[in-house]
């Protein structure tokens, strides 16, 4: 992508997180919610590849905040498969 990272710089506005780092845009490019966590005591923290419970919430707050087509039902699939993977990010396979 060119100027993708001036384009990232312009998006996270200086907040703290590595990669992945998201965020959700309205039609206008105005921000919905972003990956960094909004409160607690994890507040500002980015969940990157959500694997801890917290992050898992968070993402799938993002989901459920912003969804325009997506119906409960699959969001709540998206929930279990991300458990899923999340299980398989804490405990790999060998482990």
């Amino acid at each position: 992508m060119i100027n993708g990272k001036a384009l990232g710089d312009l998006l996270q506005r200086g907040r703290a997180g590595g990669l992945p780092w998201l965020v959700i845009l309205d039609a206008s490019a105005k921000e919905l919610i972003s990956s960094n966590a909004l409160e607690g005591d994890k507040k500002g923290n980015n969940i990157g590849s959500p694997a801890n419970d917290w992050e898992v919430a968070h993402f799938m707050d993002m989901i459920r905040k912003t969804k325009q087509h997506m119906s409960d039902d699959e969001a709540a699939d998206l929930e279990k498969d991300l458990n899923i993977h999340a299980a398989r990010i804490l405990n790999p396979p060998g482990r």
